[in-house]
């Protein structure tokens, strides 16, 4: 897990931030202790992100998100709806209550969307609630014939399903 939340954390902060912020962390705790705390701190610094809410769901919580997630075409096929729905069991551990806190994960998704003649294209979407609906524009009005959450695999969750709404 602790290998997934760094390709994560390396994922929201960018190359040109992660590489030099670990560098900068493991020259900083080369010859004695660290801790998670530590961490989220010299990211936090080097990035000028809040990394609270990513430290608590990827490294203090100890299980993973579950999606499920639906998809409807519009009408005259503009668009198409997409619902993601967090399934899992567990809220999100808050070590350290704070007034932003949620019991949910937070992320960013991307949503391939699946065309009935064969072809791709992605949608970048940031998943901020137990249940988010989106409407993704479809300016080909091909009809979505299926939906792929996370296509490169860059986060660590579970998909239970993805089908028509």
């Amino acid at each position: 897990k602790g290998a997934r939340a760094l390709h994560m954390l390396r994922r929201l902060v960018g190359d040109a931030t992660f590489f030099p912020a670990l560098r900068a962390y493991g020259d900083a705790h080369a010859w004695g202790t660290a801790s998670r705390a530590d961490l989220r701190g010299d990211f936090e610094k080097a990035s000028g992100l809040g990394l609270k809410q990513f430290f608590d769901q990827w490294v203090e919580t100890p299980f993973r998100p579950v999606l499920r997630a639906t998809y409807q075409n519009a009408l005259d096929a503009s668009s198409v709806t997409v619902v993601v729905t967090q399934t899992q069991g567990h809220a999100v551990v808050h070590p350290v209550p704070a007034p932003g806190d949620v019991p949910f994960y937070v992320f960013p998704l991307t949503v391939r969307l699946l065309f009935i003649d064969g072809t791709t294209s992605d949608a970048s979407v940031t998943v901020d609630a137990a249940a988010k609906t989106f409407v993704l524009p479809n300016p080909g009005k091909k009809p979505v014939a299926g939906i792929t959450l996370d296509p490169a695999k860059d986060l660590l969750r579970i998909v239970e399903s993805t089908g028509p709404a």
